[in-house]
């Protein structure tokens, strides 16, 4: 059988709050210490210089006001205003060149570090960009658990952490095989140079209703992921993981953050109102993921339809957060919401460590990605009328009914 792993576009309707102009009063979700907007103020990319941005990464140091930006295979330093001050990287296996730079890591003193080939090796750069070093992962030694190759991501003191890297078709019923219903965190720490201890599980996540099996019937199909799945997500950072749970309850959402010796620092739950999945909100997703499907080649959309329709998961209500959680210089977690406030995208921020704090609502042009924030920007790319993306700084204001327009 012949099978593909694709990702659903994104869904552009959901069931939620309308949200107008700033002289009109946002609607209240749960229980929000205080609903924020953004103002455009930086934005940056696309020099003389030939730095062309695809789908841009943007890490912010703020002690020295710039951000660094990884987007192919190069890092680049900038400004806030726009200035470039250094690039680095490059395609190859060459001393501080890069294969597959999957994050990057921005520490307090302004070295950064880029994991590469899932782990195979973390580039370690100074302040300036001066190569440190590049030290080789255990993925390198083809280390894996139970047979599964590591996504390793991050590394602190001799310790990586990072998951197994599992099968799309072991995530659904397929006839002879186990289904595969968690992945662990896990550790692998050095002993001595170039030998690794095996991979230790810190936790397992919940990846549950994670893939969808859609069966064309003749021999060919495809693997999608579901687009109301509430399987548990995670975030790496070096010596740290912080895991999302969203299978919670209605509205309800637990974040947890285990340290790399397998101590949990930090639990919370968050409870928002919780959203109905409507068959309007189905039927706009299947109709998204059959358009973008359906130019395969040789495809009949009638079956493709049937088949899409009876291997989605359906829960009766809407998982409240999507995607990956974002970890911020500020020290917060931003929760990408499925909550739609008009031309809006909505995200709950979460400070880390707090257990009674209430979540920040804060309203970003629909089309951002963000990747940090600080206490004054929130920072991440967005594409102009071209599809040409920048990277772009917002400034956070509080909203209040005495706001201006």
């Amino acid at each position: 059988m012949t099978y593909w792993r694709l990702a659903p576009p994104l869904i552009a309707t959901l069931a939620g709050l309308g949200v107008g102009c700033r002289d009109q009063e946002p609607s209240a979700i749960g229980h929000f210490q205080s609903t924020w907007v953004t103002e455009p103020e930086f934005r940056f990319g696309n020099t003389p210089d030939g730095v062309y941005f695809t789908r841009p990464l943007a890490r912010v140091d703020p002690v020295r006001n710039r951000t660094l930006v990884l987007d192919g295979m190069e890092v680049s330093a900038w400004t806030h205003t726009g200035d470039l001050l250094f690039v680095v990287g490059g395609e190859g296996d060459g001393p501080g060149e890069f294969r597959r730079p999957g994050a990057l890591f921005v520490h307090d003193d302004g070295r950064f570090t880029v994991p590469d080939q899932f782990g195979a090796r973390m580039t370690h750069f100074t302040a300036n960009g001066e190569l440190l070093e590049a030290e080789l992962g255990p993925r390198r030694t083809r280390i894996s658990f139970q047979g599964f190759p590591l996504v390793l991501a991050s590394s602190k003191d001799g310790i990586f952490l990072g998951h197994p890297s599992t099968p799309a078709g072991l995530e659904v019923d397929i006839p002879g095989a186990t289904r595969i219903d968690q992945q662990p965190v896990v550790r692998v720490q050095e002993t001595e140079p170039g030998q690794w201890q095996p991979p230790e599980p810190l936790l397992w996540r919940d990846i549950r209703n994670r893939t969808q099996d859609v069966n064309l019937g003749d021999g060919s199909g495809v693997y999608l992921t579901q687009p109301f799945g509430d399987w548990d997500e995670v975030v790496f950072e070096p010596g740290a993981v912080v895991v999302v749970r969203r299978n919670r309850g209605p509205g309800a959402v637990d974040l947890v953050e285990v340290s790399a010796t397998g101590d949990t620092v930090w639990h919370r739950h968050l409870q928002f109102e919780p959203r109905l999945l409507t068959s309007q909100v189905i039927e706009q997703s299947t109709e998204e993921m059959i358009q973008s499907l359906s130019k395969m080649p040789d495809v009949s959309v009638p079956r493709l339809r049937a088949a899409y329709y009876e291997s989605l998961y359906r829960p009766e209500y809407i998982p409240a957060v999507k995607g990956k959680p974002v970890l911020t210089a500020s020290g917060e977690v931003w929760l990408a919401s499925t909550e739609v406030a008009d031309t809006f995208s909505v995200y709950y921020v979460v400070r880390r460590g707090t257990t009674n704090e209430p979540p920040r609502r804060v309203l970003l042009p629909e089309g951002m990605y963000v990747s940090d924030a600080t206490s004054t920007h929130v920072w991440g790319f967005l594409r102009d009328d071209t599809d040409v993306p920048y990277i772009v700084g917002r400034r956070l204001v509080e909203w209040s009914a005495d706001s201006p327009d």
